[in-house]
């Protein structure tokens, strides 16, 4: 474990811009220097909290993996005009301070776009001063022109420079506060999906993004909340990304329920369970006897007891999870064939079995 959290603190970092280096296959864990770079850009953009201690901590990590609190400090810095970035640079060193703020900077604006869908390169690079030729050019030029609604001879002028500006409409956008649980909006996502055709073309769009889909669905849906359909050029891919993620964590919520029912059936055949100083039995006809030790303590019945209603909880859930899918998928997959029926039938399902899959969670069986 503490090997994985290092890799990812270097991934993060690189990033970012703040280690030279990805993590290799052969990797040695971080020293507390690793963050040293980490820790400049929290006084540079006087982010540093009272009372923190730079280290590998919950703190720092909390801060480190939450891109909306990095974007959120960097448009805290803009100039009144939004021109430039109002730095805390230290006096012994102000441009090496004044070069490290500018590489940070300019890996949260690529990680900013990436999450929206642009084609942008996520390599640490040290690119703040941008080329006409660039991917990252071009991602920030659409940017102005789908997100802020600028015209072609504004953005073209925006995009030549790393300004405040490109910040302060991500971070409006990122304050919104959700008036939906994200993970109710496979309604919304089944609404724009309406026959294989579409179905086969989400699936091809998938297999060649690869896994790299969930991230940005968020602040899509907060910028659409804002501005409206405006972004249309940028919803298509990200209706994509939800069917995505929500056919798979329905099949995954689908895969416990049955294998809910299989360890509940494996109980049955044994024909008996164990609790503390509780013994149940069950008959061929499911018909259960149980026997408590002489000496039981109130305390132990009732946690015996307990279990046995959890176990045929969790049974009932499981079954219910199976039986309603195989509802969905005679019931309202009709009008598609093929493999598109079984993934419409998970989405369209999603979010009725997540409530069992919440149920399910609460047994902690």
């Amino acid at each position: 474990v503490q090997i994985a959290m290092h890799r990812a603190i270097q991934l993060r970092l690189w990033c970012l811009g703040l280690y030279s280096k990805q993590p290799r296959k052969k990797f040695d864990l971080l020293k507390k220097a690793s963050l040293f770079k980490f820790g400049k850009i929290l006084k540079i953009f006087l982010f540093e909290p009272k009372h923190f201690s730079l280290g590998f901590n919950v703190e720092t990590l909390k801060i480190l993996f939450n891109q909306d609190i990095l974007t959120d400090a960097i448009v805290k810095r803009s100039s009144p005009k939004k021109k430039s970035f109002m730095l805390q640079l230290s006096s012994q060193d102000k441009e090496g301070d004044r070069n490290l703020s500018n590489r940070y900077i300019v890996n949260c604006a690529k990680i900013e776009l990436w999450l929206l869908g642009f084609k942008v390169d996520i390599d640490g690079k040290d690119d703040f001063l941008l080329s006409k030729q660039s991917d990252l050019y071009k991602a920030i030029f659409d940017y102005y022109q789908q997100f802020e609604n600028c015209d072609k001879k504004t953005a073209k002028n925006l995009a030549g420079t790393i300004t405040p500006k490109l910040f302060v409409g991500i971070g409006a956008a990122n304050e919104i506060n959700d008036s939906f649980d994200l993970d109710d909006a496979s309604e919304e996502i089944a609404k724009s999906i309406g026959n294989t055709a579409q179905i086969n073309k989400a699936w091809s769009y998938i297999k060649n993004k690869g896994m790299r889909l969930w991230d940005g669905l968020k602040r899509v849906w907060r910028w659409i909340k804002m501005i409206g359909k405006k972004v249309s050029s940028f919803i298509e891919n990200n209706v994509f990304k939800g069917f995505f993620r929500y056919t798979s964590k329905a099949y995954k919520i689908i895969k416990l329920g049955m294998i809910e029912v299989v360890k509940s059936i494996q109980i049955y055949l044994k024909g008996q369970m164990n609790s503390s100083n509780v013994q149940f039995y069950f008959s061929k006809d499911m018909d259960t006897t149980t026997y408590f030790s002489k000496n039981i303590s109130s305390e132990d019945a009732e946690l015996g007891l307990q279990k046995l209603l959890k176990q045929s909880k969790a049974f009932r859930l499981g079954c219910r999870m199976i039986g309603f899918l195989l509802g969905l998928f005679v019931k309202l997959a009709t009008t598609f064939v093929g493999w598109a029926r079984l993934l419409f039938s998970l989405l369209k399902g999603y979010k009725e079995l997540r409530l069992l899959y919440l149920d399910l969670k609460a047994l902690a069986v």
